[in-house]
Order: C-alpha cells, then sequence, then structure tokens
C-alpha cells in the first residue's frame, strides 16, 4: 500500500510540474533590433511567439518540456533557426518564468532568449 500511495503522489508531482508552460502566455520585452513587447503562448506542444503591439507572428515552434527544460524546434518564422533544436532550462517562481541557454546553435534565437525572464500574462480587464 504503501508503495502504491508514493507512486501515485510521484505521477500527480511529475504531472504538475511537467504542465508548468502548457496552455500558458508569458510576456516579455526583447532585444530584436530594438526593444519589443512579446508574448510566448505554450500551447499544448507548440509555442507561438508575437509581438504584443500588433500581434505580428514572429515564430511558431514545437516544444516538448520537462521539470527543468525545455526543447523548441522552429516549425516557421523570422529566424534562421530551421532544423536546429535549441534546449533551454527554466524556473517557474510566482508569476515569473526564468529561462537559460543550455544548448542551441541558432544564434537568433539562442542571443535573444539568453537569460529572459517572462511574466505570467493576465488578461486585461475590459470594462
Amino acid at each position: 500500500m504503501k508503495k502504491i500511495s508514493l507512486a501515485i503522489i510521484a505521477i500527480v508531482v511529475f504531472a504538475s510540474v511537467s504542465a508548468q508552460l502548457k496552455n500558458t502566455r508569458w510576456n516579455a520585452t526583447l532585444e530584436l533590433n530594438g526593444s519589443v513587447n512579446t508574448m510566448i503562448d505554450f500551447g499544448k506542444d507548440t509555442a507561438l511567439v508575437y509581438t504584443i503591439s500588433d500581434s505580428t507572428m514572429i515564430e511558431k515552434m514545437t516544444y516538448t518540456s520537462n521539470d527543468t527544460s525545455f526543447t523548441l524546434m522552429k516549425i516557421e518564422g523570422q529566424s534562421q533557426c530551421d532544423n536546429i533544436p535549441g534546449k533551454y532550462g527554466f524556473s517557474v517562481k510566482e508569476n515569473n518564468l526564468s529561462v537559460k541557454v543550455l544548448k542551441d546553435e541558432c544564434y537568433d534565437r539562442s542571443n535573444v532568449l539568453e537569460n529572459t525572464t517572462w511574466t505570467r500574462w493576465k488578461e486585461p480587464n475590459m470594462k
């Protein structure tokens, strides 16, 4: 019985940790030929990066994640990252997502995302 209880606890903890990114949205100011307010929208297995001002898509990528890292692979967008996966470490504390490069040979992506902090997106009140 003790082993079953521990297994259930481990499954619940893993599911909640790996779900830290799934279906979340984060915003940050990135340096893309000047400062640009951006959003990253993590879906089930796709991440979209776009500008907040006019919703221009910057990059569409697939992603996989575990409790401490995620891997990005470009589908379409502005970078020169075709067929180059990028692996990033991350941590979530309160409403902040901290990202650091673990391994990414695509300079366009790694240079922009290195040591960034994103804030959990809150939908504006429309009153």
